[in-house]
């Protein structure tokens, strides 16, 4: 087993540290800017490789007792080594190094990403977890190896969540969700076809507890505030909800009589959207199944276009549709700052500008890194 010694420069995207190492860029999990490390080569590739700690020679400045035993063993969390503080740091940091990086646009010319934060624990209402001979927990990272959760549970979900896990899993092994929702019942994805109701900002939301939902109960509604504040959609004008779910944002931009169409291609999210219309009230939105690079709004030209994709981002297709139907304004909401500066870079080669970006910290703790951004032309 090769060991090699390693200073880390700075933090990379996937929670690692960055080293070099003749001349070749080493990436090492749970590790900091300024640890000095002797590190094992776990994987060796053509420009690059990864390591994994053996020994911290001398620790980051950064470095602080993570408050859970299981960092550095779960892949839950990349950043409790060091304070909340520095966690939003490194992520705007990466925020910015990939937008400059992949984006092609220089940091000297956008503004430092704003944030906006909220408590670092206790705020997911939901989770998917494994399970294995009464045990529930997470994998360790790149793993299907168990590794249960602390006696005194996850940090990162509410207090009704540790609760019902400390309850026995079902037998054998496997995975399930599990969900708080807003009147503080606890759900399991194994105990049959469960509805939640959640409220945020007004409005009621019934979906699937296996449906997609923003986790963070703390920040989803600022979540929403932030995606209205930025479409800016004047009475009367009309937007496209790309990747609606069950109505998220559309149900919130529509409730002021905005016209709008949400757009999925899963059926049982448009089913739940729909019925959340008809539950608040709300007749100015209309839901269709289908895929963002083949949709059909009925116009040729929309005032706004709203777009939440999955870590992959949008595709070609999806790109190309968005710009044949003209908005003047797209308010991307991304869950990579890769995939999302790549997208950058496609609608600003169209003539779109953005002025900054604001980093929604929904995911405290772990690599995860939310961006909202609108371009306008």
């Amino acid at each position: 087993m090769q060991t090699i010694m390693l200073e880390i420069v700075r933090a990379a995207h996937g929670g690692y540290g960055l080293a070099f190492a003749d001349g070749m860029a080493v990436f090492v999990p749970y590790s900091f800017p300024g640890d000095r490390v002797r590190a094992s080569i776990t994987l060796r590739k053509k420009n690059h490789a990864f390591a994994e700690i053996v020994d911290l020679i001398e620790p980051s400045t950064m470095r602080i007792a993570p408050e859970c035993p299981n960092f550095g063993r779960c892949g839950g969390c990349a950043y409790l080594g060091i304070s909340y503080a520095h966690e939003l740091e490194i992520k705007r940091d990466i925020l910015h190094e990939c937008v400059e990086r992949i984006g092609g646009i220089r940091r000297d010319a956008m503004p430092p990403p704003l944030s906006i934060d909220g408590p670092r624990f206790g705020y997911r209402s939901h989770a998917t977890v494994k399970y294995e001979d009464g045990r529930t927990g997470l994998f360790a990272a790149g793993t299907s190896t168990l590794v249960p959760f602390p006696s005194s549970g996850c940090l990162l979900v509410s207090e009704g969540v540790n609760d019902a896990l400390k309850e026995a899993p079902p037998a054998g092994l496997g995975e399930f969700r599990i969900a708080e929702d807003s009147t503080g019942r606890v759900f399991r994805s194994y105990e049959g076809d469960i509805t939640l109701e959640e409220r945020e900002a007004g409005i009621v939301y019934r979906r699937h507890i296996l449906g997609f939902f923003q986790a963070n109960r703390f920040l989803r509604g600022k979540m929403l505030l932030a995606v209205g504040n930025l479409a800016r959609l004047e009475p009367g004008t009309r937007f496209l909800d790309i990747g609606c779910g069950s109505g998220f944002f559309s149900l919130h931009l529509a409730k002021n009589w905005n016209r709008g169409t949400g757009i999925d291609r899963d059926r049982r999210s448009i089913f739940w959207a729909r019925k959340n219309a008809r539950l608040n009230g709300i007749a100015t939105v209309k839901f269709l199944v289908g895929d963002a690079g083949s949709f059909n709004t009925g116009t040729r030209t929309l005032d706004t276009v709203i777009v939440d994709p999955p870590r992959s981002g949008l595709s070609p297709g999806a790109r190309k549709a968005i710009m044949g139907v003209s908005p003047s304004r797209i308010v991307y909401v991304s869950c990579d700052p890769a995939t999302f500066a790549r997208d950058l870079r496609v609608f600003i080669d169209a003539g779109y500008s953005t002025g900054g970006l604001t980093l929604i910290d929904m995911f405290p703790g772990t690599m995860h890194i939310e961006t909202v951004c609108v371009l306008e032309r």
